[in-house]
């Protein structure tokens, strides 16, 4: 789980850098080591991060880069901002489940339900301990209970060395 959630976060990290630095949103660099420092945190980190780019893009002045323009920096912010925004809610939704889903050896899918289930559930706390809760359930049908994962070499009876290395 924490393998997961720290790749996701240096992922996380590099595309919010790639993508202020691109739309030209000033301290890009330092912005997007600060959001990958507060991405773990749920709902809050999100808002933390849309008011931060909203705020650095309108008061700097800045109002527009390379590929557009507008009248006035509030404007350029709002833009800027939705598409941060957009860009947060397709990592958040499609990516970081696939990364942490897959370092704790859950599907996708499962990875969906395990989140709002937890959300649902436990609130906040719910949501931040939900994969590592059902990385562990998982691990207890697999090796205690052997309901999930792959069959083991006795339910396939296999001899224990090979028919063609063993002497005649």
């Amino acid at each position: 789980y924490l393998r997961g959630v720290t790749t996701s976060i240096l992922i996380w990290t590099l595309v919010s850098t790639v993508v202020l630095s691109a739309l030209g949103v000033p301290y890009s660099i330092l912005l997007g080591l600060l959001f990958g420092a507060i991405y773990v945190i749920p709902y809050m980190g999100a808002f933390v991060m849309f008011l931060t780019v909203f705020l650095v893009t309108a008061l700097s002045g800045t109002t527009g880069n390379t590929f557009v323009h507008f009248s006035d920096p509030w404007t350029c912010a709002a833009v800027f901002t939705v598409i941060f925004g957009l860009t947060w809610l397709i990592y958040d939704s499609l990516i970081n489940p696939r990364i942490v889903g897959n370092a704790v050896g859950l599907s996708p899918l499962v990875s969906f339900f395990v989140v709002f289930a937890g959300g649902a559930l436990l609130g906040l706390a719910g949501m931040v301990l939900a994969y590592p809760i059902a990385g562990t359930v998982k691990v207890i049908l697999a090796r205690i209970l052997r309901v999930t994962g792959s069959a083991t070499k006795d339910e396939l009876s296999l001899p224990a060395v090979p028919l063609r290395h063993q002497k005649a």
